[in-house]
């Protein structure tokens, strides 16, 4: 889970991660910001955002193995909360 993921990588934005300008819009209109809120998606989540198809999602899984981070982990509902509370300071 991402008790042994360091709070600074799961506040990383994601728009610091170089992809696709395709998946940075998917994300960005998905409204996912933070590494943290990537990797706490499943599979079945990431392919039900608007035009992110399998391709996208690919790249995405490869990225994040790359940190070695993957989808699908568990993160806690504090951690995401407290990202949730940091999108509406900035928003």
């Amino acid at each position: 889970g991402s008790e042994d993921i360091p709070i600074e990588l799961l506040l990383k934005p994601v728009q610091e991660i170089e992809m696709s300008v395709r998946s940075a819009h998917c994300l960005y209109n998905a409204n996912i910001v933070y590494v943290g809120e990537l990797i706490a998606k499943t599979e079945t989540e990431f392919l039900k955002i608007k035009r992110l198809g399998r391709k996208s999602f690919k790249e995405i899984k490869e990225l994040l193995l790359a940190m070695d981070l993957q989808v699908g982990t568990f993160v806690s509902k504090e951690h995401l909360q407290h990202m949730s509370d940091l999108k509406r300071g900035f928003i």
